[in-house]
This record gives structure tokens, sequence and C-alpha cells, in this order.
């Protein structure tokens, strides 16, 4: 596949699906679908994956530590200033 890229110069997503067949039979036309930019990000579905759901849970996560970083923040305000009167 390296070889037919390097040769027409181009990137795998300008290959077409004859290209594909030509490097096997086992590639239909379904696969530009597979290899979209989406496809390939919504198929990283791992803990620390590119998939939206697994985006959205990091940025669910990373939304309650900071919640949790400003309460406590806040509670060492108030130690501070209560010091300080």
């Amino acid at each position: 596949m390296l070889y037919i890229i390097v040769l027409k110069g181009c990137v795998l997503l300008d290959l077409s699906v004859e290209d594909f067949k030509a490097i096997s039979h086992h590639f239909d036309a379904d696969i530009l679908d597979a290899i979209s930019i989406e496809a390939c990000v919504a198929g990283r579905n791992n803990y620390s994956g590119t998939a939206p759901e697994c985006v959205e849970r990091q940025r669910n996560n990373g939304k309650a530590l900071i919640s949790e970083e400003e309460k406590q923040i806040a509670e060492w305000k108030a130690i501070v200033e209560s010091a300080q009167e």
C-alpha cells in the first residue's frame, strides 16, 4: 500500500476503491468510509481515546477535578483570611 501511495505521490485518503482492490481482494467499497478521519477518531474507543464518548468522559472528569480544586482553594482562602483577623 505504501508503495502505491509513494508511486502516486498522494496520501491514503486519495486512493480510490480500485486502488485498494488492486492491493487486496478483501477491500470493498466501504473501505473509504472505514478510513475516514471521523471513523478513525470514533474507533479509538479506550480510556484515553478520541472517540466522542471517551472525550466526553474525560471532559466530565476534568470538570469534576477542577470543581474539587476550587473547593480546596476556597477552604484554604478561608483559613488564611481567618488567620489574618
